[in-house]
């Protein structure tokens, strides 16, 4: 029997016993990715811009690509002093 096959005849029991096979459906969407390279050699300005996108917390820039940011002046600290902010 075909993965299709098998598949259909799963949904066809599930509909003889009355449940919507939509139901049983669930979406996860991640933000982030893989991606390649150093996290820490990630330009600050990129990292600033997720953050403020909402893709990154604060706490998981400053965790893993050691980019401090001043979530409500909306800037990147380098070396204790706050950089421009990303327009």
């Amino acid at each position: 029997m075909s993965r299709l096959d098998s598949s259909l005849r799963q949904a066809h029991l599930l509909m003889d016993l009355g449940l919507s096979v939509s139901r049983l459906t669930k979406k996860v969407q991640l933000r982030g990715a893989g991606g390649w390279g150093d996290p820490l050699a990630r330009d600050p300005e990129r990292v600033l811009k997720d953050v403020l996108d909402e893709k990154l917390t604060h706490e998981y820039a400053r965790r893993e690509y050691g980019v401090a940011i001043d979530v409500e002046a909306q800037k990147v600290f380098v070396g204790g002093v706050s950089a421009a902010p990303l327009v």
